[in-house]
Parts: structure tokens; C-alpha cells; sequence
């Protein structure tokens, strides 16, 4: 099956890929020490980049997910990292406040997402428990009208940058995925705290967090009812996160492959002569092309058929 994209689609797509080969790219190296590509988030935001997920009426594009997966392939070709840090902004936590805070959070909160003024953060994984969230251990409880949050989450990405963080937690000590919920939790509250830095391969630095008898409003409680189903909702109906993903990785993969065919056509195989590997394809040059096709048509029929998604990449 043939993916057409409109006019449009080829447009924006183009003036990302000129920004990211032509600016992205030749500072790439400098961020893996895990130094923040501001420079780069900042030219994406005047781009509208940075609100292609955030809706028209908070200052956003409102694109659908398939956009969404085609900038973050062309900046991830250029800077991984760069192409992580707008995932932050285009994710599904930036869909998650649009859909379910308070007005007047996604006032504050989306225009500031739109013009990189604001990183938004995602809280999941834990110490004990990685992303099984049945197994969660952060707890909130309600205490009249406010909120005390309680827990650590590891290996979170943007912390040290991020203004507001999504977290899930268990609500009230309810056990099992009925319990867990989402509350929203701004940097300066206090009892919360950033702990050990984790330096990856990619670049990035991922932080642990802690909530320490962090007390928040009730209003910051967004998911409550049935919060499990309707914060998978956000993953696959919303954002597509792991088709997202899947092209970042196929990006990077496609990226890396010009220079390994030059290393693998000019270096030497144990002392003899380069012809040996000259005649020799790198292991990249066999998968990358028909690698898009099936992304595309997996995004197409995810978009088509949203309800059965949920199920297969809950299981799948």
C-alpha cells in the first residue's frame, strides 16, 4: 500500500531537513555529553515544531501523529538527541494535559510547550518495577482538597530541564493497574528533588526523581477513573509512541549508513588488502529500505482503526 503525502506534508518536511543537514547536524557531537540542545528546540519553535501536538486554539499546529513521526525522522538523522528532546514536546504528555488538565493549566502550560519556554517530562519507570504499573509503588493520596505524592522514578529523560513532569502514580493505594492515575507536578514544589544522573549511548541524561511529601492541588489529580485504560489511550490512540519511536530509529539507522559504507570501503581487513571489504555490503544497507514501508502502513492502519491498536501494542 502507497503512502501519499499532501503538499503540506512535503513542505514542512523539507524545511525541517534543511535545518537539521544544514545547522543540526554539524553541532551534533557537541550534545552527546548530555549538554541540552537548546539552540536547536529554539529554531524548531519558530518552525511551529515544538506545537505540532499542542491544538490550534493554545497557539499549536494540531498535526496528527503520522506528521509528527516524519519531523522526528528527519531531526533524528541529523541529532538523536535533538530528535529526543522534541519528543518531549510532541509526546504524550503535551496530549495528556491538552486532553485531560484544567483549562486554565493548559493555558499556562501549552503556549509555554509552544515556544520552548516550558520542557514537559514523563514519569513511568520505577526502581522496583520498571513500567509494570500494576506493580507501581508511588502512591498519591487525596487529603481533603490537596494531594501528597510519595515515590521515586528512574532513568527519566529531560529532567534537569523540564518545567512540569507527568507522572503516573498509584491513587489512594489502590492495587493494580485500577489504581494508577496521573497528577501533574511543577519543578518547584516542594519534596521534589532530582538524584543520580544515568549518561546513555544516545547522549542523553536521565535523572532520578523523587516526590518526598510533595503537596499539590487537587486540580492537579487529571486522571483518576479507570486511569490505566484511559492513559494507555493516550499512548497508542493519541500518540503512537512506539511508531513514533520506531522512526527515530530507522532515522538513525539510515543516518549512520553513508559513513559506514565509506569506513567499510577504505579501512583495511587485518592487514590485507581494502578490497576484501570493498566488495562487502554494510549490515545496514540490507534493512533500511524496506524498512519504511512497513512504518508507514503500520501508522496508516493505526490511524484507521484507533480501538484495535490499544489492544495490539498492549500485547504485542
Amino acid at each position: 500500500m502507497q503512502l501519499s503525502l499532501s503538499e503540506d506534508q512535503r513542505r514542512f518536511v523539507q524545511t525541517v531537513r534543511e535545518i537539521t543537514q544544514g545547522e543540526f547536524k554539524p553541532r551534533a557531537l557537541k550534545y552527546m555529553d548530555g549538554t541540552f540542545p537548546w539552540e536547536n528546540l529554539r529554531a524548531l519553535a519558530r518552525l511551529g515544531v515544538l506545537g505540532m501536538a499542542v491544538p490550534e486554539e493554545y497557539g499549536g499546529l494540531g498535526l496528527p501523529v503520522l506528521d509528527t513521526a516524519l519531523v522526528l525522522e528527519e531531526i533524528a538523522k541529523g541529532c538523536y538527541v535533538t530528535a529526543m528532546a522534541v519528543l518531549g514536546e510532541v509526546g504524550v504528555q503535551t496530549r495528556i494535559i491538552a486532553t485531560y488538565a484544567p483549562e486554565h493549566i493548559r493555558r499556562r502550560i501549552l503556549p509555554a510547550v509552544v515556544n520552548g519556554d516550558c520542557i514537559l517530562a514523563i514519569c513511568m519507570t520505577e526502581p522496583d518495577a520498571g513500567t509494570d504499573v500494576a506493580s507501581y509503588k508511588t502512591n498519591t493520596e487525596t487529603i481533603g482538597d490537596r494531594l501528597r505524592l510519595n515515590g521515586v522514578k528512574t532513568l527519566i529523560s529531560r529532567a534537569d530541564e523540564a518545567g512540569m513532569f507527568v507522572v503516573f502514580t498509584r491513587i489512594n493505594k489502590q492495587p493494580g493497574r485500577a489504581g494508577i492515575g496521573c497528577v501533574l507536578v511543577e519543578k518547584d514544589t516542594p519534596g521534589f528533588s532530582l538524584g543520580g544522573t544515568f549518561h546513555t549511548m544516545g547522549g542523553e541524561n536521565l535523572h532520578e526523581v523523587r516526590f518526598e511529601n510533595c503537596e499539590l492541588p487537587l486540580e492537579n489529580l487529571v486522571v483518576r477513573d479507570d486511569g490505566f485504560v484511559r492513559l494507555l489511550t493516550a499512548f497508542n490512540t493519541h500518540s503512537g509512541s512506539r511508531k513514533v519511536l520506531s522512526r527515530k530509529r530507522f532515522a538513525t539507522r539510515a543516518s549512520a549508513k553513508p559513513s559506514a559504507g565509506r569506513s567499510a570501503s577504505s579501512r583495511a581487513c587485518a592487514g590485507s588488502s581494502p578490497r576484501c571489504t570493498r566488495r562487502s555490503r554494510p549490515a545496514a544497507a540490507f534493512s533500511i529500505a524496506p524498512a519504511r514501508p512497513p512504518i508507514h502502513s503500520l501508522i496508516r492502519t493505526w490511524r484507521r482503526s484507533p480501538r484495535s491498536s490499544v489492544m495490539r501494542w498492549r500485547y504485542g
